[in-house]
């Protein structure tokens, strides 16, 4: 799936996550507030009460200015070690009193992305057991090796918490280069770890994903999954309530932005909901994408033949129509007026015409 160009201004990550981030970097002793203020993120006692999910876009421009200060290249790994499993919520619960390894991969790949949003997981199955796959559902920009990093900690963390260890009988495999990462990551892992992959899995033996859970507690870890089936079906209904809205909030920043539109599947991973829940939502409100988008590209390509000097090809290209003559006749459609027709008109003295 290609990245959605909004997807980095989404609410993603949830606010526990940089609340224990600011704490590893205080105990660094680095300059928290000065971090803040840099990365444009205000007082550290209002993000000590904030609920709102952060954006990938604030999450790294807090990384880069903690690097810039003198974080060292491993500071996902201790992000990541310091994340406790409550800090996961309900899913954190789940997975300690999961029967066995299997039952708690099942509980992550269904609902990990209640609390991360940029991410997915899937499970794939091979001849020896299984391996938990991290899927990046947008490009996680310069800070990348950082959420990495951080994932290959939970992982481990998650897995430990059921088996103890005998995680390090798992196998890791990491798109990281060896030469910068071997010895941070063997600090925390004696298993085998492949390096320079195309993607971040942890590989398990059949015997480890069927091995019983050490602190297994059937009882509460049908409520833990009960209470991460209530929480994704709120985030559906604060969808399916105003999905059309969300859509168009979501087309006007990438107007006001100049920015290329996202495709349906981008739209959706901006959203934090799958393609086919967006479908169902937006044809209970009596649309469709397609027709959410054309309403943007109406607006915006009046605007630009009214407000710019762009060529008609250039506006064409702007709003993702690769032949200018199938523009026109759409514009045309729209407002019974040709491209060159609006722009003529444009600037005629007390012109208004109006979309």
């Amino acid at each position: 799936m290609k990245p959605s160009l909004l997807t980095p201004d989404a609410p993603l990550f949830h606010a526990g996550y940089v609340r224990v981030m600011l704490g590893v970097l205080q105990s660094r002793g680095l300059p928290v507030q000065r971090l803040l203020a840099g990365a444009g993120l205000g007082e550290a006692a209002a993000l000590a009460r904030r609920e709102q999910p952060f954006s990938l876009r604030e999450v790294d421009a807090l990384v880069m200015a903690a690097r810039a200060t003198g974080a060292s290249l491993a500071l996902g790994l201790e992000v990541g070690q310091a994340l406790s499993l409550s800090t996961h919520g309900p899913l954190g619960y789940a997975v300690a009193c999961s029967p066995d390894l299997r039952h708690a991969l099942q509980a992550v790949q269904r609902y990990g992305a209640l609390r991360n949003a940029s991410l997915g997981y899937r499970i794939v199955a091979s001849r020896r057991g299984a391996a938990l796959v991290v899927d990046e559902r947008l490009d996680l920009g310069p800070a990348r090796d950082f959420y990495r990093s951080v994932m290959v900690m939970v992982m481990l963390q998650m897995v430990q918490a059921v088996v103890g260890d005998a995680v390090g009988e798992a196998r890791l495999e990491v798109p990281l280069p060896e030469r910068e990462w071997r010895r941070p990551i063997e600090r925390h892992f004696a298993g085998a770890v492949r390096y320079h992959s195309a993607r971040l899995a942890l590989h398990l033996d059949a015997d480890l994903l069927n091995r019983p859970g050490i602190t297994a507690d059937a009882r509460g870890h049908v409520q833990a999954l009960e209470a991460c089936e209530r929480q994704a079906a709120d985030d559906a209904r604060s969808v399916e309530e105003g999905c059309s809205g969300r859509v168009r909030a979501l087309l006007r920043t990438v107007a006001a932005r100049a920015q290329a539109y996202p495709t349906l599947e981008a739209a959706a991973a901006a959203l934090n909901v799958s393609t086919r829940t967006l479908i169902r939502h937006l044809a209970r409100e009596g649309t469709r994408y397609q027709a959410l988008l054309d309403e943007s590209r109406k607006q915006r390509a009046w605007w630009y033949l009214q407000h710019t000097a762009l060529p008609v090809a250039e506006i064409a290209l702007q709003l993702g129509y690769a032949d200018t003559r199938n523009f026109s006749r759409t514009f045309r459609r729209w407002h019974g007026l040709t491209p060159s027709a609006v722009r003529r008109h444009a600037g005629q003295p007390g012109a208004s015409l109006g979309p």
